[in-house]
């Protein structure tokens, strides 16, 4: 790639705009561990009301958000782990998040059949 930097500046969206972008039926992948952006969970939580039916798959959710805190947006967004850490243990216990069993190895064939 040429100009790398020109390109990066045609596609940086903000939180609030890749938020704005998710539709209803959505599947999307939200990262391991630190890359998991608890912003954009944050800002998408904040359409609770707009979309349904949207699939947010992580691994090892390191820090909390209120989408994995809050029963209520569980009408709206399905949360899939595939790491039982902590904080997923918590949202488990109040019903919000579920697991899929999967090896690290075949993580990404795993992904592609939720």
């Amino acid at each position: 790639m040429a100009d790398w930097k020109k390109y990066y500046a045609e596609h940086f969206v903000t939180v609030e705009e890749a938020a704005a972008k998710v539709k209803s039926g959505d599947t999307i992948w939200m990262g391991s561990t630190l890359c998991v952006p608890d912003a954009f969970m944050d800002k998408l939580g904040d359409r609770v009301d707009e979309v349904e039916n949207v699939t947010l798959l992580a691994n090892m959710f390191l820090n909390p958000n209120k989408m994995l805190m809050d029963p209520s947006y569980k009408k709206s967004f399905h949360i899939v782990t595939f790491f039982a850490n902590v904080l997923e243990r918590m949202s488990a216990q109040m019903g919000i998040i579920d697991f899929h069993s999967a090896p690290y190895g075949e993580l990404v064939a795993a992904v592609t059949k939720v």
